[in-house]
């Protein structure tokens, strides 16, 4: 991972403290309303909701384990890979119920 200023390295960032994070991302509708309200207010761009909550200090965000199969559908390849997937936990799953 490395941390770049107009295409020249800056840092090469420590591994074990990043990690890639996944949607859907979870939290109480008034926490989202507050936080969205308070990024419009401070004219603040987020790269997600999680960075929204951040920002209120008022909550710990905590992660969960997520799966490398948690992939976002934007075109039909994406849709024949989600298929694949599907395909194989079924598969799976009924290979593995017998015995």
């Amino acid at each position: 991972m490395k941390q770049v200023h107009k295409h020249s390295v800056r840092a090469t960032l420590q591994r074990e403290h990043l990690i890639l994070t996944q949607t859907p991302q979870v939290f109480s509708v008034a926490l989202l309303r507050e936080a969205f309200e308070r990024a419009d207010v401070d004219e603040f761009v987020g790269t997600d909701e999680s960075s929204l909550v951040e920002r209120l200090e008022k909550v710990e965000v905590s992660v969960v384990a997520g799966s490398h199969r948690n992939i976002k559908i934007t075109k039909p390849a994406d849709l024949d890979l989600a298929r694949l997937y599907l395909q194989e936990e079924a598969t799976l799953g009924t290979s593995g119920a017998g015995g």
